[in-house]
């Protein structure tokens, strides 16, 4: 059973308050335009002042990255449960090839969280997401659990990324959603360039622990 931090509180009508705790125990990083749409309703004047002034308070730090940002997200490629089949591998691979190679990189704002967010919610530094594919995989992530937060915020209220997952669990997936009684119910993994064999080891894992997984 997994105890979540104390520390981690959500302020539903605190479009900033939630998006500071969602870059510690959510996510990487975001896009400037999922900042935007997400948590500012899509005023991109209104966001663009917040997170200028979040960047020069220390809250947030900003990049300009060569990356690859897939469209808005909606639901997941395949949703596995104990008792079902395994999934087609080789289908969801020619997919999400298909998807990566239908953008283009090209230099994207992306926000992380700042020392002084830290400091307040704990977590650890880093110091750049420079690596391309890394990032893009991030952001990818980032969109995953956005449409989560929309759709089931429920879920997306206790969803925890890898860096502060538990690691009981063995391989880490991207991020797991944990009930409020401690108990690991979701892996949710987002697919980037994977290979089947990558999926079909996922699978396995997720499998023999009974863990329900969704493929994003």
């Amino acid at each position: 059973m997994f105890m979540r931090p104390s520390n981690r509180e959500f302020c539903e009508v605190d479009s900033t308050n939630d998006l500071l705790v969602a870059l510690i125990y959510c996510v990487r990083a975001f896009s400037f335009g999922q900042v935007a749409n997400e948590y500012f309703g899509g005023n991109q004047r209104k966001a663009k002042y917040r997170v200028t002034k979040l960047v020069a308070q220390g809250h947030l730090v900003s990049e300009r990255l060569l990356i690859r940002e897939l469209p808005r997200l909606q639901s997941p490629l395949y949703v596995w449960e104990p008792g079902k089949r395994p999934p087609n591998v080789q289908s969801i691979v020619v997919s999400t090839r298909k998807r990566w190679s239908a953008v283009s990189a090209k230099l994207t704002t992306i926000y992380r969280s700042g020392p002084t967010t830290m400091r307040i919610f704990g977590g650890v530094f880093k110091k750049s997401l420079s690596h391309p594919l890394q990032a893009s995989h991030d952001l990818g992530l980032a969109g995953t659990y956005l449409a989560v937060r929309r759709y089931r915020p429920e879920i997306a209220r206790f969803w925890f990324g890898e860096d502060v997952a538990p690691k009981q669990l063995g391989s880490v997936p991207d991020a797991i959603y944990i009930d409020q009684q401690g108990n690991t119910r979701i892996a949710f993994e987002f697919c980037g360039l994977y290979s089947a064999k990558r999926l079909q080891a996922f699978h396995r894992h997720c499998a023999n622990v009974r863990l329900c997984y969704e493929l994003w």
